[in-house]
């Protein structure tokens, strides 16, 4: 009984938390990435506000009055900023992860993509990106907590 307490304890004191919550989400990025498009999709910045374009005063904040029609013809929403055209924007986003924090980036493609996202960020602002904190917490709950107790089971035996 006595060697099991010290098996745990040794087992303990070699987890390393930032190293394993690193690793589960350098194994998510995609589904943080994911969760920033829909974000996105919803019309909603990191602060949970609506998304913006800085550069059109004239109309207030939304769409410009022809990409309005431009968007109504593709079937789009025009009714909120999202940022989506074709998709590949959204395709092209990922996470880096960097000390244990995570950003969402672009990882580029042959179409503009990195253009498109500095773009984004250039005409509604950092705010843009950026997942809010239910978002996060979502993440944290779905994907995070789960993976982390079944790590943390397996190399300390302990179970919640």
């Amino acid at each position: 009984m006595l060697k099991n307490l010290e098996t745990l304890i040794s087992n303990l004191s070699a987890f390393d938390f930032m190293k394993e919550q690193e690793a589960i989400i350098v194994a998510n990025q995609d589904k943080l990435a994911d969760l920033q498009a829909i974000q996105l999709f919803t019309g909603i910045d990191s602060k949970g506000e609506p998304i913006k374009l800085k550069d059109n005063a004239p109309w207030g904040f939304g769409y410009r009055p022809y990409t309005i029609i431009r968007k109504g013809q593709k079937g789009q929403v025009d009714d909120r900023v999202t940022w989506r055209d074709t998709g590949a924007l959204y395709r092209s986003l990922t996470a880096r992860i960097t000390n244990g924090q995570f950003t969402i980036v672009s990882k580029g493609g042959s179409k503009g993509e990195s253009e498109k996202y500095q773009e984004m960020i250039e005409r509604s602002g950092e705010e843009v990106i950026g997942l809010t904190e239910s978002s996060r917490i979502e993440f944290a709950e779905d994907v995070l907590l789960p993976e982390f107790k079944s790590v943390l089971a397996k190399k300390t035996g302990l179970k919640f």
